[in-house]
């Protein structure tokens, strides 16, 4: 379990840099923008804009 971490690392730099396995990389983990809100986030602001509103 230790070393699951790194390993996943080096998968995902690996399929970063091929091209056929990118959507890999992307389902790994995507980077982020400063600021930028999750979908999970965005989903609950809904959520609760809707709640208010009714």
């Amino acid at each position: 379990m230790i070393m699951a971490i790194p390993l996943l690392g080096i998968v995902k730099i690996m399929c970063e840099n091929v091209e056929t396995l990118k959507p890999f990389a992307f389902l790994i983990g995507d980077k982020k923008k400063r600021g930028e809100k999750t979908w999970v986030q965005k989903i609950k602001k809904r959520l609760l804009n809707n709640r208010q509103a009714a």
